[in-house]
């Protein structure tokens, strides 16, 4: 059946096969089957070890209520395909295994394969172009982490409060920020005017200063430090957003790629 293998494009369906099942979880496209017997793998495993019957008749009987059985296949999968290909094979061998007086039934049963094949395919791309939708809602540009404004928000430590982060996280950052704007306060004050802060001191007048100055400086390293963890943790957050926004597009790009090989 030359027509089921014309509509396969097997680089462009491995592709999409890696996408599809490393994101289905979180576009909840695949449907549990309630028995074993009619998901797609045991259809398929009862296909592939399809034998002759003792009797011509039983065999036919037996190939026709397997192609009964692909018509209730699932399609929101990419191995759906594999089913009619496998019986387009089955059909094949019994054509040659069998007498020329069931060419006639045999021909009618490939032919109902390929009305199944194309019927599964427009439900299979109705599946993809579903996908293809929920994934460009997804990849909203417009939350695209770029531009001055993020940078901004990050080199003031509001990130969380920009990507609307979680409370705690928000709190934690302010709290943050405020212990960097009071270090840094008291670290200039003691660096610069170190006089006003040694008039009880019982040492003396220079190490006084000299306490002081290394106290002011202490407090300057401390809001440093404070401050390179916020921006670490800042930049981390805006590269982990733009790595999600690339696969978003990469999903899209090898879903619409994969839906091309089928139109």
């Amino acid at each position: 059946m030359g027509l089921v293998q014309a509509f396969i494009n097997q680089i462009g369906r491995e592709a999409a096969r890696d996408v599809y099942r490393s994101s289905s979880k979180k576009l909840k496209t695949l449907v549990t089957n309630s028995t074993e017997a009619f998901t797609n793998q045991g259809i398929l495993n009862e296909i592939k070890n399809f034998e002759l019957h003792s009797s011509e008749d039983s065999t036919l009987l037996k190939l026709s209520n397997l192609i009964e059985k692909a018509e209730n296949s699932e399609v929101n999968n990419f191995d759906w395909e594999e089913i009619f290909i496998e019986l387009d094979n089955k059909i094949e061998f019994c054509k040659e295994a069998l007498d020329n007086t069931h060419m006639a039934d045999l021909d009618a049963l490939d032919k109902k394969n390929e009305i199944n094949f194309l019927q599964k395919k427009n439900q299979h791309v109705s599946v993809i172009k579903q996908m293809i939708k929920h994934a460009k809602k997804a990849d909203d540009t417009t939350k695209r982490p770029t531009g001055w404004l993020v940078f901004l928000a990050a080199i003031l430590g509001l990130a969380p409060i920009y990507f609307r982060q979680s409370t705690a996280k928000i709190v934690l950052y302010l709290f943050t920020i405020g212990i960097v704007a009071v270090c840094l306060f008291y670290g200039y004050m003691f660096l610069s005017y170190p006089s006003q802060f040694i008039a009880n001191s019982k040492m003396g007048i220079q190490e006084s200063l000299r306490a002081a100055r290394s106290l002011g400086f202490f407090l300057l390293v401390l809001a440093c430090i404070f401050y390179a963890l916020i921006m670490v943790s800042s930049f981390k957050h805006i590269q982990r957003k733009r790595s999600e926004f690339r696969a978003k597009e990469d999903y899209l790009l090898l879903l619409e790629q994969y839906l091309s090989a089928y139109q």
